[in-house]
This record gives structure tokens, C-alpha cells and sequence, in this order.
């Protein structure tokens, strides 16, 4: 787990907040950087497999179409999000009572 979060709107924030810079250098969460271990995460992260997620989906759904993610941040066990990411490519879902309710990509 990268980063805990106090509450729904601190990760709703989070949310939007995973993207790379336009010049190509280190990826960043805001103006954290984003560790090497993050730089390949999951399985197939496309546009296709995106379309695919659906809003009520489980994470074992989820998983299904695009492989094992990482946690992202969480506020306690009903509210988490969960990213794959493959370079420039990611695929955040926002997850509560493990389903989805929304997901957002870069890259794709």
C-alpha cells in the first residue's frame, strides 16, 4: 500500500491525481513520485480491458479483466482505489463496499 488516506473526499482527490508529466520525466501521485515498484502493475492495461469495467463490478471482477492491481490508498475497509499500470498507461477504480463506482485512465 502506497498511501492511506483520512477520508472519502481525500481519496476522491487522490483519485484524479496519478498522472504523468507531459515531459516525459518521473511519474508522480500530486507531487509525490511514484516508486519503480509501481511502474508495472497488473495485466493487460487497454483501452479495450477499461471499456470493460463496470460500475457495481467487484474487485475479483475487476481482477479478472486486468490481473492483480495494487492498492492505491484506502479509508478503512469500505472505500479504497486500486490501480494496473503498464508505464504511462494506468487504470484507477474506486472502489466502496468492493464495488465499483468509478475509474478513471491516463495514458490509454
Amino acid at each position: 500500500m502506497i498511501r492511506k488516506a483520512n477520508g472519502i473526499a481525500l481519496v476522491a482527490a487522490a483519485f484524479g491525481l496519478l498522472v504523468p508529466p507531459a515531459w516525459g520525466g518521473e511519474k508522480t501521485l500530486g507531487h509525490r513520485p511514484i516508486p519503480r515498484e509501481m511502474d508495472s502493475i497488473g495485466g493487460d492495461v487497454s483501452a479495450a480491458n477499461y471499456a470493460k469495467i463496470k460500475t457495481g463490478m467487484s474487485l475479483r471482477e475487476v481482477e479478472k479483466i486486468l490481473g492483480k492491481g495494487e492498492e492505491l490508498s484506502s479509508s478503512g475497509e469500505d472505500s479504497y482505489i486500486m490501480v494496473w499500470q503498464d508505464g504511462f498507461k494506468t487504470i484507477s477504480v474506486f472502489f466502496i463496499k468492493n464495488k465499483v463506482v468509478s475509474k478513471s485512465k491516463v495514458g490509454l
